[in-house]
């Protein structure tokens, strides 16, 4: 779906929603009390977008790991991303600098002076090989689509109040996500996820939003647990619409294995 098309669908869902359904904040834009008008004040906003970046920061057991990214957008989806990440396991960090576009994974892990590989499933390298396997989710997960989608499947909407994130005020909400719901509007990957946390007796995932008086999300958090371990995320985006340029790696800088 080109972008067009999904600017007018937003609009058509924003206006849909109705007036109703939000307050008037306090200088950061309206503060929305159901989720049919947030989610519909999500989608419009995010399918203006043309870039980002952001950070991330995960803890999933004895794993924990931080990064940066910047991606361009169609119709708010991730198209390109460069995106550097730190992961720490067992006091063991590993340093990862990937670039995907074209359909293509670049990762910075060759040797003998072009430090570039090509992804691919059955690459030699196990963290670059996993890497390769799920392209489109890597894309889907380091932008805020995935969470509009998880709005339309929560519920208990809580208004928290006014607060600042990276000097920008937003109005945060807190929601309840239910997990077999949110598989069902998931794609590829969030969806096996969700549908894994189902399975695992997650009944409901607990989200909080940090949303902007554009109505652009500036922060996300979330947090699953189960028998084996707990998983909390914090996602940051900024910078919206500025000028990011992402590129291939010379062809001299990739190496054939």
């Amino acid at each position: 779906m080109n972008r067009t098309r999904v600017a007018v669908l937003a609009s058509a869902m924003l206006v849909m929603a109705g007036c109703s359904t939000a307050t008037k904040g306090t200088g950061v834009g309206p503060a929305y009390t159901t989720v049919a008008g947030l989610g519909a004040a999500l989608a419009h906003a995010n399918a203006q977008l043309n870039s980002e970046q952001g950070s991330l920061h995960l803890t999933a057991g004895p794993i924990d790991e931080t990064g940066t990214f910047a991606g361009q957008l169609d119709g708010g989806n991730v198209v390109s991303l460069e995106a550097r990440y730190t992961t720490t396991l067992q006091g063991n960090t590993t340093k990862l600098h990937m670039i995907i576009i074209g359909g293509k994974l670049y990762v910075e892990r060759g040797k003998n002076g072009k430090p570039w590989v090509i992804a691919t499933p059955d690459s030699p390298d196990p963290v670059v090989a996993e890497l390769a396997r799920d392209i489109p989710g890597t894309l889907t997960q380091s932008g805020v689509h995935q969470f509009v989608l998880m709005v339309s499947a929560a519920q208990n909407l809580k208004l928290v109040g006014e607060e600042t994130v990276d000097g920008v005020s937003c109005i945060h909400y807190s929601l309840t996500v239910d997990t077999r719901s949110a598989a069902q509007k998931l794609p590829g990957t969030q969806r096996q996820q969700m549908q894994q946390a189902a399975e695992a007796g997650v009944d409901t995932i607990p989200l909080d939003m940090w949303v902007d008086g554009q109505g652009l999300v500036r922060k996300v958090t979330d947090k699953v647990t189960t028998e084996q371990a707990t998983a909390a995320l914090e996602l940051r985006l900024n910078h919206f619409n500025e000028d990011v340029h992402v590129s291939a790696p010379p062809a001299s800088q990739i190496s054939s294995s």
